[in-house]
């Protein structure tokens, strides 16, 4: 993005201290990116960034619901157990009209993981189809989404619209063959020894990333606010925001 942004990291550390003094750093920005997060949100933080949209900032979420990544089936067992990530967000995106569930979405049209098999030196590495990093498409002409091909995700979650104002387009979505797993639940390499049964995978289309458009309201209308600021907004502006239901996504992989 440096080629044709300006980019800088930022943190929200000196919420706690000068919270006002944040947000008006943070207005300074076009756009936020959410890669990832993996500690809860404070509602001081919450209520900086539910007013940097307000004002009309935009912003880019990568979310993940569940704990778990790929790195942690390589050991002895070859497997983990996936359980829920709490971040402190629900009522923040449920506000805006998206929940983000906490649940994996397994998907017959998937992307392979390359594994070892043999030991020494008969060892060979072999693509396995692995159905917890789902292929998705778009059927959106939108020009986000226009004529890319598909996209490889991880461990992704499954996200639901709900009815209000803001303008809902769905970018990515898994395959028709998919099913929805809930959590705690021990994942397993074992589980690509046996052939998947096709009529298991009927849950449908999942969501995997949304964008909103419109005027949003404000979290904390009506509500007691964490703090107080000079300029506080209940609606915000025309702006934008995505999020996506997986944080590995945006990872170069190849670089």
């Amino acid at each position: 993005l440096r080629d044709y942004y300006f980019i800088a990291p930022f943190t929200l550390d000196s919420v706690v201290s000068n919270a006002e003094t944040t947000l008006n750093n943070l207005k300074e920005y076009d756009l936020i990116i959410s890669a990832k997060p993996t500690e809860a949100f404070s509602e001081q933080e919450k209520y900086v960034l539910d007013q940097y949209s307000m004002n009309g900032g935009k912003s880019l979420w990568l979310i993940d619901n569940v704990a778990i990544d790929q790195d942690s089936l390589y050991n002895e067992s070859g497997s983990t157990i996936a359980t829920s990530r709490d971040l402190n967000l629900t009522d923040f995106f449920f506000k805006y009209g998206v929940r983000i569930n906490p649940v994996l979405v397994n998907d017959l049209y998937s992307a392979p993981i390359t594994l070892a098999i043999g030991e020494g030196s008969a060892t060979q590495f072999q693509p396995i189809q692995w159905q917890y990093a789902p292929l998705a498409s778009s059927n959106s002409n939108h020009p986000i989404v226009n004529n890319l091909n598909l996209v490889r995700f991880d461990f992704v979650n499954q996200i639901d619209t709900l009815p209000n104002n803001i303008s809902k387009t769905i970018l990515l979505q898994s395959s028709p063959l998919s099913r929805l797993e809930g959590i705690p639940k021990v994942v397993s390499l074992d589980d690509i020894k046996s052939e998947p049964n096709p009529e298991d995978y009927n849950n449908g289309y999942q969501n995997l990333a949304v964008l909103l458009e419109g005027a949003f309201t404000s979290v904390y209308n009506n509500r007691v606010k964490p703090f107080t600021i000079s300029e506080d907004k209940t609606e915000s502006k025309s702006t934008k925001m995505i999020i996506i239901a997986d944080g590995d996504v945006i990872k170069n992989d190849v670089g």
